[in-house]
């Protein structure tokens, strides 16, 4: 049988903010520090040394996967994380050059043959696979990052370590 009882303005807005997912509350290192606290009362960490920890962490985890181009499996069933490259499409602008004259020049990207690198992480596990929380995770990688996989590109020649992602 239908619920034919009538439902306050309060109760749909509840209902639709749940079903169709449009708030999405957004974690912080500091709300996983306080949660950790919570949880572990007798440790004695305090927040500069909890931030230290995981950005040095996160630091030898970028440089692993950029140097060496392996694909890691992450806990929990949250996929893999690595660097893929693929083929550009077309030619950018130079934009050094432009700026410099005003003209523009096509860049042929010649220390990476035309390739390009970027962070992949492949959420698609059997466990999530098809689910719509696989959508709630999001990763963006810094500007750091990205810079150090370009120098690692340009100085270290690390695109032919990389998998080859078709489009």
């Amino acid at each position: 049988m239908l619920d034919k009882t009538k439902k306050t303005r309060s109760e749909i807005v509840e209902w639709n903010r749940i079903a169709h997912k449009k708030v999405h509350p957004q974690l912080t290192q500091k709300d996983v520090y306080e949660n950790y606290i919570k949880e572990y009362p007798e440790s004695e960490i305090t927040y500069e040394e909890y931030k230290k920890v995981i950005t040095q962490f996160n630091w030898y985890f970028m440089n692993y996967v950029i140097y060496t181009g392996f694909t890691i499996l992450l806990p929990f069933f949250l996929g893999t994380f690595s660097v893929i490259r693929k083929a550009s499409k077309g030619y950018k602008i130079d934009f050094h050059h432009f700026k410099t004259t005003g003209e523009r020049k096509k860049h042929y990207n010649k220390h990476s043959e035309r390739y390009y690198a970027r962070f992949y992480w492949n959420k698609s596990s059997k466990r999530y696979h098809n689910r719509w929380f696989k959508h709630l995770f999001l990763f963006k990688s810094n500007r750091l990052i990205r810079a150090d996989l370009a120098k690692a590109i340009k100085n270290h020649n690390t695109i032919y370590k990389y998998q080859y992602y078709e489009t």
